[in-house]
């Protein structure tokens, strides 16, 4: 496998909808729908106010991503921004695709962008935005033919706690369409404290993947172990304890490693990013994209991980076939 060479049919099993939507694409949704201020700006524009600058902490690129999210003002909004993540995966010749979206933090946003919405009840604008992107998923695989996997993700922050309960009942009734819950946010609490509601709905949505250790450090890793998750979602700060690295080796939990995000967001550089050492402490990775707008691609990732750590290309087909081992579908 040359690392410059276009892969096709790799599998990525970690992408976010909101992270995902580029400058052509706000620009398109925006000048459909009238969506100001970005239907009055150009492309180029659009780039400067949603694309992070090389050199962002996270919690910089992070207000970048609140930036984009101006632009969901509907559900239809949302759809049609999803509807050219799947267009660009297509386009890119992935394999499979297994999609995040935040659902809580999305309707958020639309209610906060939009009057009319807002005057409307949260979980009408969570269903009519559920049931709009699983149309255009089914829409666009059709067309495309590209095997496209939902993930839902539960936020762990303190203002989405109180909405969890009525979160895993949508859930619960839409299970048949969700392949894995995701547990995300790092800020407020740890994992655990999301316990009861997994344990509702894991009997319905049995795969479960936890945000953790991109920006902390292994004590929430540990504390997600008590959750039994089959995957953790980066995981990059767990190489500061040994014993917790050899844990996720034994258990075989697999980490959803997304090297040139944990570049662009500050929590690692290419001469201190812990992949090698995670491989070669046995633990299984898979390397993934996890939603960049800038233009860049899943082969950038394996790109930057090849020539980075100077790896040969029978081990890029193990990583390769990683992502297909442990996608949740199989």
């Amino acid at each position: 496998m040359m690392a410059s060479q276009h892969q096709v049919g790799l599998f990525e099993l970690h992408r976010h909808h909101d992270t995902s939507h580029t400058p052509e694409s706000i620009s398109r949704v925006s000048r459909l729908l009238g969506i100001s201020p970005f239907d009055a700006m150009s492309v180029e524009e659009i780039r400067h106010e949603v694309q992070a600058p090389p050199g962002s902490t996270w919690d910089q690129w992070y207000q970048y991503l609140k930036r984009v999210r101006k632009a969901y003002v509907s559900p239809t909004a949302v759809a049609e921004l999803t509807r050219d993540v799947l267009k660009d995966a297509a386009r890119q010749e992935l394999g499979l695709l297994e999609l995040r979206v935040s659902l809580l933090s999305t309707v958020a946003a639309i209610r906060e962008n939009s009057p009319s919405e807002a005057s409307k009840n949260f979980w009408a604008v969570a269903r009519e935005t559920l049931e709009m992107l699983l149309a255009v998923k089914q829409q666009e695989m059709k067309k495309s033919h590209l095997p496209v996997d939902l993930v839902l993700s539960i936020s762990c922050q303190n203002k989405y706690l109180p909405y969890v309960d009525r979160y895993v009942d949508l859930m619960t009734e839409y299970a048949r369409e969700i392949i894995a819950v995701d547990l995300t946010n790092e800020a407020d609490n740890k994992p655990s404290t999301c316990k009861a509601a997994l344990d509702r709905i894991r009997p319905h949505i049995s795969f479960l993947t936890i945000h953790c250790m991109e920006t902390t450090g292994p004590e929430r890793g540990w504390d997600a172990l008590t959750l039994l998750p089959q995957r953790l979602g980066h995981g990059i700060h767990a190489v500061d304890d040994p014993q917790l690295v050899r844990e996720i080796a034994k258990r075989g939990i697999v980490l959803e490693v997304c090297p040139l995000s944990n570049i662009l967001t500050g929590v690692a550089t290419p001469a201190n990013h812990p992949f090698r050492c995670l491989d070669e402490a046995g633990v299984a990775l898979t390397i993934n994209h996890d939603g960049l707008n800038d233009d860049s691609t899943l082969d950038d990732d394996y790109t930057f991980v090849q020539t980075t750590f100077g790896y040969s290309e029978q081990d890029m087909r193990r990583f390769a076939e990683n992502g297909r081992t442990y996608a949740f579908r199989t």
